[in-house]
């Protein structure tokens, strides 16, 4: 019956074993202990990574709820029988008061010290159960230590790491192995010893046995690297400051003196630059010998299970790599083995050869190329169909503003020529009939005038609009008082607004303002403003004209009390014959939708700007901005010319 039990507990275990190789967690499965003692004693000191991790990996387990307590033997620096009777005397005094459950040794010297003493009753671990990991060499246990001690050994690990640099490097005549004094290191030495004979025709070997890094470069400087490769199994301390040498600082070494190929057997190694090997996982280990202790806590004796286990390679090692290390040794990827894992590999880094890479890059880069070539030629295929459609669009709008300036243009010509014509038939008949009333006459004559005046402004408008477009619009600036000439423009209107019931009232801010104008251009400007002005007011209203300055600009205000704009309105105001049904709604009078395009274009001939403020129903305001400039050229400072008047009542020529 006991047998049978026996073998029911060693399937559990062999399924214990199972679940941490996949990195699950024991607790899932089997009651963790709670409330123990646990002292961890580590064979090196707290800066060991390898026992860092093994530590971590059984913290992870057993931490939570347990009172664990670590020490260090520190055998890197001292190694001697007084030392360890020190060390366990510490021990002693620290935890006399302290009832110890349960000691957890990590690797071949915090074992062997131990278990020296573990049956000295002084002891505070006296007849403790002892579990043990990283051990690398093969314990026998007498009878009664087997009812204490039982743990993990792993001695396969660096004869894996050698047949796995064999496979990565063919042509390898001769393999030198660093090793330390530690006992880790002695077991290595010994298997490498029995594999490897000093005979071994296929395969040299040399061990540098030392733990102070300078002897080491010493001896490595001595030899020849040819079709060589090193491989590290310990770690090593400075001899002047007596400190341990950091991973990454050996491996600085080593590469100072060779370009030969660097393999570990040591985790930390490898994440310091060595190009990767066979190592011991130290989370998986520390969590297997958690597995041990939680079984035992669980009711179980330390002799019903077996004292001694010997983990397959899978369960606790794998095969690392360092991907930077290997592009900096130009490894083959092909040769690394299947299922090994990696660092310093990014998502996109691949495993194959440096020139099937390049080659990869290279086609990557020709279909990118391709693609984005594709892409350029569609895109511009299908800004040309854009371009043809919106070339057609703009062609077909050409083609309807011609026609609607045709239109345009024949009502603008055919209703004064009517005018015209008929007035003179009227006068023609009354001559005839010899009926000269002198009222009647003026009337028709005052009719005849006005549509001439109201045809030279369509005329002289569309002459304007040709030449602005050619670029041939002459323009001659000379120095002039500005709102002088602005005052004398509005005072022209006034008469004609009044008759119309509208009120015309000019402000400025300074009586002076001189700057260079082109004077016709200006009053072309104000009068067509103006006009617009009156045209927009329904029985009455009022129109402001204001003209004030800064130091840089002249600002010309024309606001009125109209029938104001919508916004879609405001953003056509100025393009060529664009006349806005909603502002011409309650306007007198229809123009050619020339004059607003005639003024902005005269306002930029200045280097001005014009701008336009409405809302439908409360009216407009026009600011007309011009800069101040000087020429050497001086206006005629003159009162209100004739000519002034002619231009008034052209531009007012199509009011009723």
């Amino acid at each position: 019956m006991k047998l049978k039990v026996k073998n029911i507990r060693l399937i559990v275990l062999v399924i214990f074993f199972t679940l941490i190789s996949n990195y699950t967690k024991v607790s899932a499965y089997v009651p963790t202990v709670e409330g123990k003692n646990i002292l961890v004693i580590g064979s090196y000191s707290f800066q060991n990574e390898w026992e860092e991790s093994v530590l971590s990996g059984f913290e992870s387990i057993l931490g939570d709820k347990n009172n664990i307590k670590s020490e260090y033997l520190d055998s890197y620096s001292k190694n001697t029988f007084s030392y360890h009777e020190s060390f366990l005397n510490y021990l002693d005094a620290k935890y006399e008061n302290q009832n110890i459950d349960y000691i957890f040794t990590m690797d071949d010297e915090a074992l062997k010290v131990i278990r020296d003493h573990m049956f000295e009753k002084h002891r505070v671990f006296y007849k403790k159960p002892v579990f043990f990991v990283g051990v690398n060499s093969i314990i026998n246990l007498n009878d009664e230590e087997k009812k204490y001690l039982s743990g993990v050994v792993n001695i396969e690990t660096c004869l894996e790491c050698v047949d796995l640099i064999e496979k990565m490097h063919g042509d390898m005549k001769k393999l030198y192995i660093l090793c330390d004094n530690s006992l880790y290191s002695q077991s290595i030495m010994t298997n490498i010893s029995a594999a490897y004979h000093e005979n071994n025709d296929k395969l040299k070997t040399e061990v540098i046995k030392t733990n102070k890094i300078g002897y080491m470069k010493k001896e490595l400087a001595e030899k020849d690297f040819e079709d060589s490769v090193i491989l590290i199994c310990g770690a090593y301390i400075n001899e002047t400051t007596n400190s341990k040498v950091l991973s990454s600082e050996v491996i600085e070494s080593i590469k100072s003196i060779t370009d030969a190929p660097i393999y570990t057997t040591l985790y930390n190694y490898v994440e310091s630059g060595a190009i990767g090997g066979v190592v011991n996982d130290g989370e998986k280990t520390g969590r297997l010998g958690a597995i041990l202790l939680n079984s035992v806590v669980n009711g179980d004796s330390v002799e019903q299970f077996p004292y001694i286990m010997t983990p397959s390679y899978n369960s606790i090692s794998t095969s690392l790599f360092n991907y930077k290390a290997i592009r900096e040794y130009n490894i083959n990827p092909l040769n690394i083995p299947e299922g090994s894992s990696f660092i310093n590999k990014k998502p996109y880094n691949l495993l194959l050869p440096k020139w099937s890479v390049f080659l990869i890059y290279i086609s990557f880069s020709i279909v990118v190329f391709l693609i984005i070539y594709l892409a350029v030629i569609a895109f511009y295929h299908k800004r040309k169909i854009k371009e043809a459609n919106l070339e057609a669009v703009a062609a077909m709008e050409r083609e309807k503003i011609k026609t609607d300036y045709i239109i345009l243009m024949s009502h603008e010509f055919r209703t004064p020529l009517n005018i015209i014509i008929n007035s003179t038939k009227f006068l023609k008949r009354e001559c005839i009939n010899n009926n000269y009333d002198k009222e009647y006459f003026i009337t028709r004559l005052n009719n005849i005038i006005k549509n001439s005046n109201r045809l030279n402004k369509a005329v002289n408008n569309s002459i304007d609009v040709a030449k602005i477009e050619a670029g041939i619009m002459s323009i001659d600036f000379k120095m002039y008082n500005i709102v002088k000439v602005v005052e004398d423009i509005t005072e022209t209107i006034i008469d004609f607004a009044a008759s119309n019931n509208i009120e015309v009232i000019f402000d400025t801010e300074n009586e002076e303002i001189y700057t260079a104008i082109d004077k016709t251009s200006i009053e072309r400007i104000m009068l067509n403003l103006l006009s617009n002005s009156i045209k927009s007011i329904n029985n009455s209203g009022r129109i402001v004209v204001h003209c004030k300055n800064d130091n840089d600009n002249v600002y010309i205000f024309v606001k009125d009390t109209g029938s104001g704009m919508s916004n879609d309105v405001k953003k056509h105001i100025f393009d060529k014959f664009f006349q806005g049904s909603d502002y011409t709604l309650n306007r007198k009078n229809e123009g050619n939708g020339l004059g607003l395009f005639i003024v902005n274009a005269l306002v930029k001939m200045h280097n001005g700007k014009i701008f336009v403020e409405s809302e439908e129903g409360k009216g407009s305001t026009f600011k007309v901005v011009i800069p101040i400039t000087i020429v050497d050229n001086a206006g005629n400072e003159s009162t209100i010319s004739e000519e002034l008047r002619y231009m008034a009542n052209i531009e007012l020529s199509d009011i009723q």
